[in-house]
């Protein structure tokens, strides 16, 4: 494997540990006024849904 290549591993797995991190902060925030505001709450983890399952394309 090149150098390059090993970096560009690096630089992906980094970024899905943030992803990851950062979803389930949100999730948790969604989580914390669900009782407030239902509608909100859902389309926000209906986001959550769509930007995971793009985030996971490039993966495959």
């Amino acid at each position: 494997m090149s150098i390059a290549a090993g970096s560009m591993f690096k630089w992906l797995d980094l970024l899905e540990k943030e992803f990851d991190r950062s979803f389930v902060q949100l999730d948790l925030l969604l989580g914390e006024v669900e009782d407030e505001n239902k509608q909100v709450t859902n389309e926000g983890r209906d986001k959550l849904g769509v930007i995971s399952s793009c985030f996971s394309q490039p993966g495959m």
